[in-house]
């Protein structure tokens, strides 16, 4: 965060680690000052330095001044229905909360919540929001759904837009990801391949060439690096690079070539302060050496103390520390 200390949201519980050493906060049915859940889906540092976690049954706000969470929508103690809060944005006044229910806007002074209501022509019971982004420069939020499309809501005269495959060139649905890339266009990943959507035109869009090569796979992660170079990463279908949409190169594991990616299912992407692409799939972490166009692979092998502790990798992050390191989650 801001202050430099590092948060890890895991499936038990909150990590807290100040250089020195782990701090662990967990959920205590006695204490109301305590985390909601210990599943964390996502954390979100607002403007104003405060910590907000998306949990699988609420979400909660940290003080980093008193040391503990208050805690907003999650369900009563003897309700079945959870609370499962998926995505995270904000703005000046709002964290806009994405949940498998509904939208929500949280008021970041007063912590009130209000649901959004957006004017969609269908009867949404459950809109299964997984991803929220606010195009670059505008008051328009882009809500990616799995099973409902992609919706434009403008938070400013609450217009909505809904882009389904009925009533578009959407592939499919269910969006897995979205981002805007370097030149203002948004990427968007899809269960049958990649689409985009022009701020500009208001309209979705596909690419042929990238179309003839992808195809439609099913579209988990994208990223863009420093130099502009897309990277697609699949469900089962390994890793694209696109330079441009005539430059289009797949890597894919090969059970006989060492230097290959080591899984077909790729979870996240990330490059280092040196340039260098490190991708998290199934099977471990992989280094990307763009001078020799291979990979080498960092794996959990039992019995050996260095190496890392699971193969399935879903999170890395360099911090700013002398040595800068690379840590693997």
């Amino acid at each position: 965060d801001s202050k430099g200390l590092m948060w890890f949201g895991t499936q038990d519980g909150l990590n807290l680690y100040n250089g020195f050493d782990f701090q662990v906060f967990s959920h205590d049915l006695s204490d109301t000052n305590s985390i909601s859940n210990n599943y964390i889906h996502g954390i979100l540092e607002d403007k104003n330095g405060l910590i907000w976690l998306a949990t699988d049954n609420g979400l909660n706000v940290f003080n980093t001044g008193s040391y503990n969470f208050k805690s907003l929508l999650n369900s009563k103690k003897n309700s079945k229905e959870k609370y499962q809060i998926w995505a995270l944005e904000e703005d000046n006044q709002y964290i806009w909360v994405g949940t498998d229910k509904e939208l929500l806007k949280v008021d970041k002074k007063t912590f009130e919540s209000s649901k959004v209501i957006l004017k969609l022509s269908a009867d949404i019971k459950k809109l299964k929001v997984r991803k929220l982004l606010f195009l670059k420069g505008t008051r328009e939020l882009l809500i990616a759904t799995e099973g409902n499309g992609i919706i434009k809501y403008n938070v400013d005269n609450l217009n909505t837009e809904p882009y389904y495959q009925d009533n578009s060139l959407l592939k499919s649905n269910i969006v897995w990801d979205i981002r805007q890339d370097s030149k203002g266009l948004i990427w968007i990943a899809t269960n049958l391949g990649i689409n985009f959507y022009n701020p500009t035109t208001e309209r979705i869009s596909s690419e042929y060439n990238l179309d003839l090569i992808v195809g439609n796979k099913i579209i988990k992660y994208i990223f863009e690096d420093k130099s502009g170079i897309i990277w697609i990463g699949t469900e089962e279908d390994g890793l694209y690079k696109l330079q441009s949409f005539s430059r289009i190169e797949h890597y894919l594991y090969t059970v006989n070539i060492s230097t290959s990616l080591s899984s077909n299912q790729i979870n996240t992407i990330y490059e280092d302060e040196s340039g260098i692409i490190w991708i998290g799939t199934q099977s471990g972490v992989d280094k990307f050496d763009k001078q020799k166009q291979y990979f080498q692979h960092y794996q959990y092998w039992p019995n050996m103390s260095n190496t890392i502790n699971s193969n399935m990798v879903l999170s890395i992050f360099q911090d700013n520390s002398d040595d800068e390191k690379l840590w693997v989650g």
